[in-house]
């Protein structure tokens, strides 16, 4: 009976918060097709696992994992955060594409948010299966990585493929700490989280360790 209960009231909560709202009107303030001539404000921390190349008049910022960061917590190991802009409630939005082994499951995409500094941070990590650790919204407070959506480990939902390009996109509120994550369909999330550890900060593209194009970025703040 308790746990009826229990997932009765996650149910809940995710069904009050997790509709689109239609009063939310957004701004674009920025937006970049990640070309050479506009990466002076991307701050990639192992520079050269990321290069710029054109494909069939396309020019796509592509993550290759070669180089390995050390570091001393679990955490995302591919970034590139854009320093521009510090944001609080903001709606962010990448047009990406996998290029990971289609036999992989395991593999990921990460859009970074609430950034302040490379071990302190929020990320959507997007995957092509859900448990614990894949799939997630997940915190790093200087110390390794915390799931910290609603969706019980292994009930997100996961589409993340190798043939198609996706749109993802993360929606923050910090006023209240409500986080939404999109794939593709940018009216239902598939991730939904609620923290206030981090109120400001930078946004981000990469991945923990898969081979990534980024085409293009938008960012929107709320009126």
């Amino acid at each position: 009976m308790q746990f009826i209960i229990k997932n009765f009231f996650v149910l809940l909560i995710l069904f009050c918060f997790c509709q689109p709202d239609s009063t939310e009107k957004t701004n674009l303030i920025a937006e970049t097709d990640l070309k050479p001539s506009e990466l002076e404000n991307w701050n990639a921390n192992v520079p050269q696992n990321w290069e710029s190349i054109d494909i069939d008049a396309q020019t796509l910022y592509r993550l290759t994992p070669r180089a390995e960061p050390e570091y001393s917590i679990r955490r995302p190991q591919h970034t590139a955060i854009w320093t521009l802009y510090s944001v609080d409630n903001f709606k962010f939005v990448v047009k990406t594409k996998s290029r990971a082994d289609s036999l992989n499951p395991k593999r990921d995409i990460c859009l970074f948010f609430g950034y302040q500094d490379s071990l302190h941070f929020y990320y959507a990590h997007f995957s092509a299966t859900s448990d614990k650790v894949h799939n997630i919204i997940g915190l790093v407070d200087n110390a390794d990585r915390k799931k910290i959506n609603l969706e019980p480990a292994g009930e997100s939902t996961y589409r993340l493929d190798v043939t198609n390009w996706h749109t993802l996109s993360v929606v923050r509120n910090s006023d209240n700490g409500w986080i939404k994550a999109y794939i593709d369909d940018l009216e239902t999330p598939v991730m939904t989280a609620k923290d206030t550890t981090f109120k400001k900060g930078f946004i981000g593209i990469g991945s923990f360790d898969d081979p990534v194009d980024f085409d293009q970025v938008k960012l929107y703040t709320f009126e």
